[in-house]
């Protein structure tokens, strides 16, 4: 795992970090804040402010200036190799049975004499290439379908062909169903190990789970010309496929060790637009205390609720857009469809966080009666405020949501690198507390960019971090993307040359010194 540290120049509100509250560990809160800030941060790090002479306690001209040390850290999922190994058990299983009923088949027509022997070929071509899946599942994968479809396409008959294509399009969606399931659950095992040092941020989601679920939220940078856009194409049916997926936990020694995957049947029928699959995942006890009973105890399940928004921003997506290629339909339609089940997920965010302030409030009133308090115009004050930042928090949702929507719908944006709607998105998902995966073709050069932006934008909301443009700049000149590329290509430098930098948008370009000036 590797680290980079910064020091981030920050404005706090006056009296919000006394020397007081450092001493004792309360937590402290930020202005704006989305998410919890423990005071662990600022602890932990201050050998390290004072050993650079910027941890002492007198403050600049205007008393407000503060000095944070932050860590970027560049972690690996540790469901990388368990997870796809467990999915393809399950896929194994799957072409087990289906074998054993087309045996089945095969035996009641060899009894029958009206059995046609055309039909007969085709389960036997079928049955062979069920069994070739099951030797050969991880090496072979693809030479197995190559050799599927010459040997059905000699046959020069349409269903023979159609079943081939069938089998590729399974088999595509075979391959991004094992890697969006790994992300997911290394997100989910992120917000465990958050929850349990104490993120309160994690907590919350962890508790709204049972009900409300667990958020993916994918940003694709993905153009749509060239391999990228069959790529495209396959994320969006596999972000769709992963809408099916449900999650549930036991105890095990270990956490990220063992997974098992089968067939389930949600009693909520609507929730699950096909066949449903079940993850069991296997976690601590440290891990399971920060759970809810409902999970520990196995009487409820988390289901996955996925969205997908995409922008091409490279030099392809500048020439699709120039041409005015009927291509960017795709980005469209995807951006669309995953529009609308944002706003399905939304609305069960809505009515869940209006239905806990309204619990949150009747519990407080029903203490103070069972205690025999009267009730006080300051409580009284203090529950009515308490729903008025309820109604605020989601009203700024609902014009967040609108904002989205114009994005995507709007005729002025269609030709265009709208990666406003990527920033908005992200912020409307991170605040119904989703996690987030970003991806492009390869993983380390547009992604770097997107991910150190997204960073700086929260150290900029969230600690009112100054200098934000350089702050970027210098995660993108020192930070750990760079190491990326090099656990990746063995080169310290993204790869873009001159002309692919200057078509990407600014806030998305790259520091001089980062990238090949040559042909990459």
């Amino acid at each position: 795992m590797a680290n980079t540290k910064y020091l981030i120049p920050t404005t706090l509100a006056p009296g919000r970090e006394t020397a007081a509250k450092i001493a004792t560990g309360t937590r402290i809160e930020f202005p704006g804040s989305t998410r919890g800030s423990d005071v662990r941060t600022f602890m932990e790090n201050d050998s390290f402010l004072t050993g650079l002479g910027l941890g002492s306690s007198n403050d600049t001209a205007t008393g407000n200036l503060r000095f944070v040390a932050v860590d970027e850290i560049l972690r690996v999922p540790r469901s990388t190799f368990a997870l796809p190994v467990a999915f393809l058990d399950f896929l194994e299983e799957q072409a087990l049975e289906r074998s054993r009923w087309i045996q089945k088949q095969l035996e009641a027509k060899d009894s029958s004499a009206a059995a046609s022997p055309q039909t007969t070929e085709r389960l036997n071509a079928e049955l062979d290439f069920l069994r070739k899946k099951q030797e050969e599942y991880l090496k072979q994968r693809q030479f197995i379908i190559r050799q599927e479809k010459r040997l059905l396409d000699e046959q020069k008959d349409g269903k023979f062909f159609m079943a081939a294509k069938r089998a590729d399009l399974q088999d595509r969606l075979t391959v991004i169903g094992s890697q969006i399931l790994s992300a997911t659950v290394a997100c989910v095992l992120s917000s465990l190990d958050l929850a349990v040092s104490g993120s309160a941020l994690h907590q919350a989601q962890l508790d709204r789970a049972p009900r409300f679920g667990y958020l993916m939220n994918f940003e694709s940078l993905l153009s749509t010309q060239g391999k990228e856009f069959g790529m495209l194409e396959d994320f969006a049916a596999g972000a769709r496929w992963l809408r099916n997926v449900f999650i549930q936990f036991r105890r095990h020694a270990t956490t990220g060790t063992f997974f098992s995957i089968k067939k389930y049947a949600p009693a909520d029928a609507s929730s699950c637009n096909g066949e449903g699959l079940l993850l069991t995942m296997g976690v601590s006890d440290d891990h399971l205390a920060v759970l809810p009973q409902s999970l520990v105890s196995g009487n409820a399940v988390v289901h996955v609720r996925c969205v997908l928004f995409t922008q091409g921003v490279n030099e392809k997506q500048s020439l699709v857009h120039a041409y005015k290629s009927s291509a960017v339909k795709l980005q469209e339609r995807i951006n669309r469809d995953n529009l609308v089940e944002l706003k399905h997920t939304y609305t069960i965010y809505r009515n869940l966080r209006v239905e806990e302030t309204q619990i949150r409030v009747r519990a407080s009133r029903q203490m103070r009666a069972n205690s025999g308090m009267s009730s006080s115009s300051a409580q009284d004050d203090s529950d009515e405020a308490a729903m008025a930042i309820d109604r605020h928090d989601l009203q700024a949702l609902d014009d967040l949501l609108v904002q989205i929507e114009h994005h995507i719908c709007s005729s002025t944006s269609q030709y265009k690198k709208n990666v406003a709607l990527l920033m908005d998105s992200s912020d409307f998902c991170r605040a119904l507390g989703g996690a987030r995966v970003t991806c492009c073709k390869s993983g380390k050069d547009r992604t770097a960019m997107s991910v150190t932006l997204e960073q700086a934008r929260l150290l900029c909301g969230e600690l009112q971090a100054s200098q934000g443009s350089a702050l970027c700049s210098n995660m993108r000149l020192y930070g750990v993307r760079r190491r990326n590329v090099f656990m990746n290509t063995k080169a310290d430098k993204f790869a873009f040359n001159e002309v692919q930098r200057k078509m990407l948008p600014d806030c998305y370009k790259p520091p001089v010194g980062t990238y090949k000036s040559g042909k990459t």
